[in-house]
């Protein structure tokens, strides 16, 4: 399958368990293996290790980058739905015009049906869409999109089992996933992200943010000392939350959870909390008397810590 390497530390309570945020398969194939580097954004093909095989050995593969560019006049709204076999990067820069890079691959045990089998991928951009067309969910090849884009760009994008990442972005951003992650860092504007079963992670300091996950897990870390615009609203029903924030963060935060919800709060976040416990329900609240990011989850276990801390001291 198809493997990546962490956005976000999920951290998961009472099973012992640190949770690496994992990117699913983009292939049918279960011998495809993808891996980003977690350390920096994904900025070119090369930043992509590819690998077609199993235990006994890799294929032969064959890649290939497609570079398309629109002036920000033809591209209305940034568009795309991914397919099973694709995932996608946007960075947001200081640009006027839209640049689009596919890195695209396939393999095959004859380099030659590789080469051909690359030749049937399709990708076009066209009216603000990056559409991409392939041999098929079975074969082995992927397509990986990296948009680079106008801060005050909009996007609307879907993904069945890809990754979808934004940065940057001071736009309209509306991310939707059936099984796939959704990755969210620094987005300022609005940002309404909806995933089925797969997880949302978002990373920033401001914004108008409406993210809904039904059995996917949700991964908060806020940066600075406040939410500077708008508020984020969070709910996963039956999946996890994990929440980090510094230590002088002055901007109301309130976490609900069900009332069975294992619950912890790591090193000093909850020396200072109001925490209500009720029948039925369970909610702690952090910071001033009106919350600008509020988080909720049915059922789902809640981590709450500070940006480093690593052992479950001062736990709840």
């Amino acid at each position: 399958m198809i493997r990546f390497r962490a956005l976000l530390l999920l951290p998961l309570v009472l099973v012992l368990l640190l949770l690496l945020m994992t990117r699913p398969p983009l292939a049918g194939s279960d011998d495809v293996s993808l891996t980003m580097n977690s350390d920096r954004p994904i900025a070119t093909c090369e930043d992509l290790d590819i690998r077609f095989g199993d235990d006994d050995g890799r294929l032969p593969m064959v890649r290939d980058e497609v570079t398309l560019t629109a002036t920000a006049g033809s591209v209305g709204t940034l568009r795309a739905d991914l397919g099973h076999s694709q995932g996608m990067t946007v960075l947001a820069e200081d640009r006027k015009d839209y640049g689009v890079n596919v890195c695209l691959a396939a393999a095959s045990r004859d380099p030659g049906k590789a080469q051909a089998l690359l030749g049937r991928i399709h990708v076009s951009f066209e009216a603000g869409r990056v559409a991409i067309e392939g041999p098929g969910n079975s074969s082995r090849w992927l397509a990986y999109v990296i948009a680079r884009v106008p801060r005050s760009s909009a996007v609307d994008l879907s993904t069945e089992t890809g990754p979808i990442e934004v940065r940057d972005l001071e736009g309209s951003v509306v991310v939707k996933a059936t099984n796939g992650p959704l990755s969210l860092d620094s987005c300022s504007g609005t940002v309404k992200a909806t995933s089925l079963n797969g997880p949302i992670a978002v990373a920033g300091s401001g914004g108008e943010h409406l993210l809904r996950t039904e059995n996917g897990p949700i991964s908060i870390a806020l940066h600075g000392t406040r939410w500077s615009s708008g508020s984020l609203d969070a709910r996963s029903d039956n999946g996890p939350l994990s929440l980090v924030l510094p230590a002088d963060y002055r901007s109301g935060v309130r976490v609900d959870m069900s009332e069975h919800s294992p619950f912890v709060c790591k090193g000093s976040v909850c020396a200072e909390a109001r925490k209500t416990w009720s029948e039925g329900r369970k909610s702690l609240e952090l910071g001033e008397s009106r919350p600008q990011v509020h988080l909720a989850t049915i059922n789902g276990p809640v981590v709450i810590s500070r940006p480093g801390d690593d052992e479950e001291d001062g736990g709840v």
